[in-house]
């Protein structure tokens, strides 16, 4: 069977898109991708927890950083399911 490349909605281009499109329309191989655009945000949102509100709890740290990505991600993941182009109807 031939795969074709998910590609993201033009309008707006997020971070991580083309993942979270790969993800959506049920290409279970972009999942290790997500997870790791989740990591990566939320070791920058743990670096801005840390150094501009003086952050030092690590629960709270991994935890709020976590939150954040997960809810960021979650948008991504949600944003690309309500914009990506209607499949044809099979005849």
């Amino acid at each position: 069977m031939a795969t074709t490349a998910v590609q993201p909605s033009p309008e707006t281009p997020l971070p991580s898109q083309s993942s979270a499109a790969a993800l959506v329309s049920g290409d279970v191989s972009a999942l290790p991708m997500v997870a790791l655009h989740l990591a990566g945000r939320a070791a920058i949102i743990a670096g801005g927890m840390a150094v501009l509100a003086g952050e030092r709890d690590p629960r709270r740290l991994i935890g709020g950083a976590l939150a954040g990505s997960a809810a960021i991600e979650l948008f991504v993941l949600i944003h690309e399911l309500l914009n990506r182009p209607p499949v044809p109807a099979a005849r």
